[in-house]
């Protein structure tokens, strides 16, 4: 029983590992995204400059997701049989992706934007791999093909990795499992300048 609880503990320390170092996202809804905006007569009679940037179907939203089981999904939660169900069923990033979809679409009909914000323009890269750990193992992640995607992935506004819960099944200490969530938002970072 103690090594169930000292492995959801190492899960727990493995997701605020993760929100602590890597979800560096600071919006920058003002100086980038409206550098190119003109003030028009739609302007002046009250649209919102949030409505101009999403109007334009380049403005993306791109974001990476990383991480194990968790992040792959499985669609365990459904009451199909797994072999019928997505690969994309069960899994955060998919749910993420609606959220954010659906939060955009709210806010444009809240400003009476004259346009729907269009689901295209969120793009959400699932890159989980069950079984994966964060430190080297027979799973390392850093040595899957999902992690060189990842690394390949241009202009991602925001990384999520969710990694760690497998590596409680050889766990070393904190400290080496912290210097090998720096390296991997280091490579991130190195591969995409915007993160």
């Amino acid at each position: 029983m103690a090594s169930k609880r000292f492995g959801v503990s190492v899960a727990a320390v493995a997701f605020l590992v993760a929100m602590i170092l890597c979800i560096n996202f600071t919006p920058q809804l003002s100086a980038p995204l409206f550098s190119n905006l003109t003030i028009t007569n739609e302007t002046l009679a009250g649209v919102d400059p949030w409505c101009h940037q999403w109007s334009d179907p380049t403005s993306r939203i791109v974001i990476s997701c990383l991480g194990d089981s968790i992040t792959y999904g499985n669609g365990s939660h459904e009451s199909k049989p797994i072999e019928l169900i997505r690969r994309h069923r069960g899994n955060f990033p998919l749910t993420m992706r609606e959220m954010i979809v659906a939060g955009l679409r709210s806010h444009a009909i809240d400003l009476r934007c004259p346009f729907v914000v269009s689901p295209t323009q969120i793009i959400v890269h699932n890159f989980g791999v069950p079984g994966a750990t964060l430190t080297p193992s027979n799973k390392w992640y850093h040595e899957d093909e999902a992690y060189r995607k990842a690394l390949r992935v241009v202009n991602a506004s925001l990384a999520v990795i969710m990694l760690g819960t497998n590596d409680s099944k050889q766990w070393q200490n904190a400290t080496y499992f912290i210097e090998h969530y720096r390296k991997l938002i280091s490579s991130l970072r190195r591969a995409n300048n915007s993160l």
